[in-house]
């Protein structure tokens, strides 16, 4: 995976943390410190000092990215910053020893930060890395952040269309609203090991049972809202837009609607999309007609979707190049142990 140049600049700072406090390895607190003071870089003064410069342009954005994500959660750089020197104390390492590497925790922190950079498409920045460590916080970054750490909500008026249109599956579960789901389980911990591993920015499930998908698909919820998840997956929501063919009336000149919907997903944090089912291409100019927005959104890498398929749907998109290379594929067992089969 590329890296930036950022992803360097804080691994020195946070050497110098450890350092400085007489750490032998570089532990997640420090990591934390470094990207504090990383946003606190006079970027204005690297632009001036080298206008032009793709690196210095690209040095900027990623300053002003992890600045951004510490002002919506009303995190002050710099108070932080010293609450975490603070709480950490002094290590037993020799005065001025430099730390040799980084320890198994702050190693977890770049695997779970790599894994978002991947579903992203993007290179590792700073601002995975701080997206990382705000998911699963050790406790004595809990202890300094406190609230800040709480996962964002949306606010009124952001999403509209996917209120309108949808149903956010893990707040229901949350509430105690979605059923009981059995049977499912390996099925379950599979795509929530592919979901979480990144790398591809949707999923085919593959079955001619609508209501498989819905008990796999609640199931993952019902684990998102109990926490049972792993670190990437921590504060997502799944969000049902499923209904949208029915519910736009197949139309194609609601088509901007649609993509209204996706660019509001996109803004949001750790969503996924439930979409309506991807089904051979039909001769009606109505038919299937969320196909082609549901492809370029798949392209552009800012929507992560769940997808439901009949088998015959996915031998339409298996093979194109889009498909191909952002989405994985699961096929669902058709009925499972302990169900009435539905002609009886």
């Amino acid at each position: 995976m590329k890296i930036a140049a950022s992803i360097e600049l804080v691994m020195q700072l946070a050497a110098q943390e450890a350092t400085s406090g007489r750490f032998k390895e570089i532990e997640p607190p420090h990591i934390v410190a470094a990207i504090l003071k990383f946003a606190e870089l006079p970027v204005e003064e690297v632009d001036r000092a080298a206008p032009g410069s793709d690196a210095a342009k690209q040095l900027a954005a990623e300053v002003r990215a992890v600045r951004k994500e510490l002002a919506a959660r009303g995190i002050d750089s710099t108070q932080a910053r010293r609450k975490l020197r603070a709480e950490l104390g002094r290590g037993d390492a020799p005065p001025g020893v430099p730390p040799q590497h980084r320890s198994a925790a702050a190693r977890e922190v770049f695997d779970a930060a790599t894994r978002i950079a991947e579903r992203k498409g993007d290179a590792l920045k700073a601002e995975h890395l701080l997206a990382a460590l705000l998911a699963s916080p050790s406790p004595l970054i809990v202890k300094v952040l406190g609230n800040a750490l709480k996962t964002q909500t949306w606010q009124a008026g952001d999403v509209a269309l996917l209120e309108k249109h949808g149903q956010d599956l893990t707040k229901l579960a949350a509430e105690g609203k979605l059923p009981a789901v059995k049977g499912r389980e390996a099925e379950r911990k599979a795509l929530i090991r592919t979901i979480a591993e990144g790398g591809k920015r949707a999923v085919v499930l593959i079955t001619d049972n609508i209501e498989a998908i819905r008990q796999l698909v609640a199931s993952l919820a019902q684990a998102i809202a109990k926490e049972e998840v792993p670190a990437s997956l921590k504060g997502a929501r799944i969000v049902d837009i499923s209904a949208l063919d029915t519910d736009m009336g197949m139309n194609t000149t609601l088509q901007p609607q649609l993509e209204d919907a996706f660019a509001e997903a996109a803004r949001a944090e750790n969503l996924w999309l439930l979409t309506p089912a991807i089904e051979p291409h039909v001769a009606s100019p109505a038919g299937n007609w969320w196909h082609d927005p549901l492809r370029v959104a798949l392209e552009q890498g800012d929507v992560r979707m769940i997808c439901p398929a009949t088998p015959t749907g996915y031998l339409w998109v298996k093979d194109d190049p889009v498909w191909k290379r952002w989405a994985s594929a699961m096929r669902l067992q058709e009925t499972i142990e302990g169900e009435v089969p539905q002609e009886l």
